[in-house]
């Protein structure tokens, strides 16, 4: 208890619990992070309730489904966080708290809510399902770093895209910033859905999942069974290093945001 008490009287604890304290604060906020995965469980409850293949392939419209909806997650949480500061800002900036600290506690302020209730919504939809553990698990796993690595992005772009002095908290982005956010996220979500896509039939060749996979794979789309074999193991090593790269090219973009915030007049 001391060493949590501890934690949060540090000045980025103290950020990090006005930013949850504010968004439990704020009905709207909260219901905006709950309604998408509301929505996406909603929508395939009645695909997956019944028998035979797609019930079998209910992995694989979680997985869909997540990271599409997971997406409009981020921008609604990482892409704004800065811009709630509103003129606040040029008070954090002036006070002798680093920059790169409080860039941290947002990143824990926007990440932690999103990742409980996208968590949450797997967990309990994977067990109305009947989901082996392994999958809700790789669901989970999946969701979890795709929304960290959305948000990262979310918060750079918003530091860097953010009008401070707008009165009006929606105008305070620009458009730019935004489609640049949702593209990037995609991007990695879509990456990371693709080794998952590659690297599951080789992890679980006997399970339900991939032998029901590869009968649907060989009779819509016999030339697309490469996945199976090794060109499916070179592929999923190619996107291994894309997401690499990526993940560098988002630390270079958390460094200019930072030294964006560290460099902007104040007005």
């Amino acid at each position: 208890a001391e060493l949590i008490r501890q934690r949060v009287s540090t000045p980025a604890g103290i950020m990090l619990a006005k930013d949850v304290t504010l968004l439990f604060r704020e009905p709207g906020q909260w219901a905006g992070l709950a309604i998408v995965p509301l929505v996406m469980i909603v929508l395939l409850l009645p695909l997956i309730s019944g028998d035979g293949a797609l019930r079998a392939l209910t992995f694989w419209l979680l997985l869909l489904y997540g990271g599409m909806f997971g997406v409009n997650s981020v921008q609604g949480t990482g892409l704004t966080a800065w811009a709630r500061e509103g003129r606040n800002f040029w008070l954090l900036r002036i006070s002798p708290f680093p920059l790169r600290s409080a860039f941290r506690a947002k990143f824990w302020g926007q990440w932690l809510p999103l990742e409980l209730v996208w968590a949450l919504a797997y967990l309990l939809t994977g067990i109305v399902a009947g989901l082996p553990a392994w999958q809700v698990g790789l669901l989970i796993t999946t969701s979890s770093l795709g929304l960290a690595v959305g948000t990262v992005v979310t918060l750079a772009l918003g530091a860097i895209g953010t009008n401070r002095d707008r009165e009006n908290e929606g105008q305070r982005v620009g458009s730019l910033y935004a489609w640049l956010g949702l593209g990037l996220t995609a991007l990695f979500l879509g990456l990371s859905l693709m080794m998952v896509v590659l690297l599951v039939p080789h992890l679980a060749p006997g399970s339900e999942l991939v032998l029901t996979s590869t009968a649907v794979l060989v009779a819509v789309a016999p030339p697309a069974d490469w996945i199976l074999g090794a060109e499916g193991l070179l592929v999923a090593a190619l996107v291994m290093l894309t997401q690499v790269l990526y993940l560098l090219g988002v630390r270079r973009l958390w460094t200019a945001a930072i030294r964006h915030l560290q460099t902007c007049e104040i007005v």
